[in-house]
């Protein structure tokens, strides 16, 4: 029988695959609570002699860089600029012109790229670092922010201290020390005291104060009498449980 030889195909080169090079910013992919370097320029972004406003506006654009953000984070610490006096959402009538001019310094740029900022006529206002966490993380986050998850709460004094330690390791607002350092210490109480306020308001009042309301004239008197959809449901919906009649 005749043999047949058949050529040999050419084996591929497997491609390497190409380890992607770092970009040198060591700012990307920053753990929450991490304060991240302190870069060259920043003596001269945050100089006391600046305005409180300029520098806080550049310090949340840097803060916020490359930071890791669950939603709910995102969303509090939105809420909590808005309620310090920090407009979330660019200015009307800063454009993107200029931000890759070879003539505009690192300030220039920084200060085009701010996407939160304080109105110019705030300078003149009192700055209290203390008053605004100690409200936030109390009245306003359990009473008016219409939040009701339980995240939202553990995240409020997290994100509040992640913030207030930043400006304080990168010297925002050195002339504020002493108030932030006040606030911070506020906050790292509410850590503990906040979600527990939350968990108390979700499970109280209990069973018995409830029936006494439905009894006695309080909040929830008159909500059996005559429901639309039922007795039993109006009970349930309110966390009790409506007894069976026994007869004698």
């Amino acid at each position: 029988m005749m043999q047949i030889i058949l050529p040999l195909r050419p084996q591929k080169k497997k491609k390497k695959k190409k380890k992607k090079k770092k970009s040198g910013n060591d700012e990307s992919n920053l753990d929450f609570h991490d304060i991240g370097p302190i870069e060259e320029d920043e003596n001269r972004l945050y100089d006391p002699s600046k305005s409180l406003t300029h520098r806080v506006e550049i310090a949340v654009q840097k803060y916020k860089k490359n930071r890791k953000f669950t939603s709910t984070r995102n969303q509090v610490f939105n809420s909590y600029l808005r309620f310090g006096g920090i407009s979330t959402g660019p200015k009307s009538f800063l454009g993107q012109d200029g931000l890759d001019n070879a003539d505009a310094d690192a300030e220039e740029i920084a200060a085009r790229r701010v996407t939160d900022y304080i109105d110019d006529e705030a300078d003149d206002m009192e700055v209290n670092f203390t008053y605004i966490v100690r409200v936030y993380l109390s009245s306003f986050l359990i009473d008016k922010s219409g939040y009701v998850q339980m995240d939202q709460f553990r995240e409020g004094p997290q994100v509040v201290i992640s913030f207030l330690n930043y400006l304080h390791n990168h010297k925002v607002c050195p002339e504020y020390e002493e108030d932030m350092q006040t606030a911070l210490q506020i906050a790292n109480k509410a850590k503990e005291e906040l979600p527990n306020c939350k968990a108390l308001a979700q499970n109280a009042p209990g069973k018995l104060n409830k029936a006494c309301s439905l009894l006695f004239g309080g909040e929830l008197y008159g909500m059996l009498d005559d429901p639309w959809n039922g007795e039993e449901m109006v009970a349930s919906m309110i966390g009790i449980s409506r007894g069976r009649k026994t007869t004698h």
